[in-house]
């Protein structure tokens, strides 16, 4: 499996600005702008923001068995990858925050959780329930679940 490689392009060279959200392996500077290379287990969040309107990905290059998903390209993304959920409006807002308090909780690992995770995370954020503590909550069940799956021999 390869690793996302995600270019954050020039201010002034991109009808829109991205930043990108993951476990960092790698930055290099081009002469478009900085290049930046993930994990390939982790999940990535990528958020767009055109003149207009603004929208986040929270993508993967692990393939969704479960699902009839095919990969997607999306702009400055290297490679083809799966999509997880979409947000825009108000629903980004409320993932941007609960980044915020997800990485401050684990440091950054939460990127590297199941898939199920996100799935979870997200409908916290539909729902309205995306708060500190509901975070919380969710971020001890999944440390106590790979505790667990870590002593199954």
């Amino acid at each position: 499996m390869s690793e996302i490689s995600v270019l954050i392009p020039k201010k002034g060279t991109a009808l829109y600005t991205l930043y990108a959200y993951g476990i960092v392996n790698d930055k290099t500077e081009e002469k478009d702008g900085v290049r930046l290379t993930f994990s390939p287990q982790s999940v990535v969040i990528l958020f767009y923001t055109y003149p207009h309107h603004r929208r986040a990905y929270v993508v993967t290059k692990k393939e969704i068995t479960y699902s009839k998903q095919k990969p997607v390209f999306l702009p400055h993304v290297r490679d083809p990858v799966y999509v997880l959920f979409k947000v825009r409006g108000r629903s980004l807002d409320k993932l941007k925050n609960a980044i915020f308090h997800l990485e401050e909780e684990t440091k950054g690992i939460f990127y590297i959780y199941s898939i199920s995770f996100f799935y979870r995370l997200l409908s916290l954020i539909q729902c309205g329930k995306a708060n500190k503590y509901t975070l919380f909550l969710l971020v001890k069940e999944y440390k106590e679940r790979s505790r667990y799956v870590q002593r199954i021999p």
